[in-house]
């Protein structure tokens, strides 16, 4: 048998940030379902304040 762990937990865009200085942390744009027109920003979870994570989605394309 193969043993293989995933990730404990997905890291915050800060930690990622902090952590790995100078790598590129995508964001990925996920439908939330097939009869909504929600997008949930995978990778982009963070512990910011509101105005600072409104700000950081306005600067996707």
């Amino acid at each position: 048998t193969q043993d293989t762990q995933g990730p404990r937990y997905c890291p915050s865009i800060e930690s990622k940030i902090l952590r790995f200085k100078n790598q590129i942390h995508p964001v990925w744009l996920e439908p939330e379902g097939f009869d909504s027109d929600l997008t949930y920003p995978q990778g982009l979870s963070c512990t910011m304040p509101i105005d600072v994570q409104l700000r950081m989605l306005r600067t996707i394309p």
